[in-house]
């Protein structure tokens, strides 16, 4: 995992637990006068994205150090680009809400970590090609 520049891969293993599909919320109106509602459009919501996770740091070390390192990191004053494992070349624009208590059944411990995706959507790459037209586009 990546949030905000930083590769966690060397702190902690992560599993995603993702829903199918981001919630979708209608818009919709009464009908004046009539039975049921008038659709007038749609938008994917906010949503969550839960991580388990679990830490491999060195016992032999500064261990509460390294977990405030870890804090440090995933603490940010605005939402800030998110990359898992799993999804190469996606990212997601994330804010860290929370993380469940640190359980120490295994050697480091293993704990859900909470991220806030404002915008549902994973996004790839921005690639610049050459149209017919001799022109160049953003994609």
């Amino acid at each position: 995992m990546e949030f905000n520049g930083v590769d966690f891969s060397g702190w902690m293993r992560v599993s995603p637990r993702r829903r199918l599909a981001p919630t979708v919320k209608d818009t919709v109106y009464d009908r004046v006068g009539g039975d049921g509602s008038v659709f007038t459009g749609g938008r994917m919501t906010a949503t969550t994205l839960q991580l388990d996770v679990r830490l491999l740091l060195d016992r032999s070390a500064d261990f509460a150090g390294q977990r405030r390192l870890i804090s440090a990191a995933l603490i940010t004053e605005a939402p800030a680009e998110l990359v898992l494992d799993d999804e190469p070349g996606l990212s997601y624009l994330g804010r860290f809400a929370n993380s469940t208590e640190l359980s120490n059944l295994w050697d480091n411990g293993s704990c859900r970590l909470t991220f806030n995706l404002y915008d549902p959507v994973a996004y790839g790459l921005t690639r610049t090609v050459t149209v017919p037209s001799g022109g160049s586009a953003t994609f």
